[in-house]
């Protein structure tokens, strides 16, 4: 499978300046800032319309908008220049903060707590033995947690690593094509480049913290109902 991103550039990433939207806006051409903006005013509609669609014209609704623009502009700041600001990360600690406080979201305190490591500290260890996981993707999922829980959240991790192989896949099957073509000159040449591509995991990461935030009781009943028949009975 491909790695993310190693140890290394884990620490390059933290000795890195933050990134903003406004840095590259800036970067762009005239044609792509306006593409841009255009991409930007569609996507928040969209989020406004899936948002009352799921939950009505609720707080709960107000807060899931809010959550999809700020994971949308976290994936394609991610995507763009492989890393997370660490404001994006204060923004979901503020909005769990409120969705606990006004009774937003009926998540209790001491299962907000054990979210902020249950999936962030395994990632860490993993990361410290074998690399694979950057600095900003542990720190989303730590506040994450304080969002979604110990259940949301661990929900969202396998939802994002699911959604990620299926990416790792696409990368395989394009190593076959290259090979098949003639691109690579040799299998294992074409297999190696597979593997070693890097890629943005928060963009994964993100959806499903999204997907877990709608749908964690759901998907938890049908994994226990499919994997464990005797669930429920």
């Amino acid at each position: 499978m491909p790695k993310t991103k190693s140890q290394v550039e884990t620490k390059v990433e933290e000795a890195e300046p933050e990134v903003s939207l406004k840095v590259i806006f800036e970067s762009l051409p005239k044609k792509g800032k306006v593409l841009l903006a255009i991409a930007a005013v569609l996507v928040a509609g969209l989020a406004a319309w899936f948002s009352v669609y799921s939950l009505g014209y609720s707080l709960n609704a107000l807060l899931l908008f809010i959550i999809i623009c700020i994971f949308v502009t976290l994936s394609f700041i991610d995507q763009a220049t492989m890393i997370i600001p660490n404001y994006f990360h204060f923004l979901i600690l503020a909005c769990a903060v409120a969705s606990w406080w006004f009774g937003i979201y009926e998540v209790s305190l001491g299962s907000r707590i054990i979210g902020i490591f249950v999936v962030s500290v395994p990632m860490y260890i993993i990361t410290c033995l074998t690399g694979g996981f950057g600095g900003g993707d542990i720190k989303l999922m730590a506040a994450a947690g304080a969002l979604l829980g110990a259940k949301g959240v661990a929900c969202a991790f396998f939802v994002g690593v699911f959604a990620a192989a299926i990416y790792c896949i696409y990368l395989l099957v394009y190593a076959l094509v290259a090979i098949i073509s003639k691109k690579a000159s040799s299998f294992k040449e074409g297999m190696n480049a597979a593997m070693k591509t890097p890629f943005a995991f928060g963009p994964y990461l993100s959806l499903g913290i999204i997907v877990s935030y709608l749908y964690v009781d759901q998907i938890l009943f049908w994994y226990l109902s499919t994997f464990m028949p005797g669930f429920g009975a």
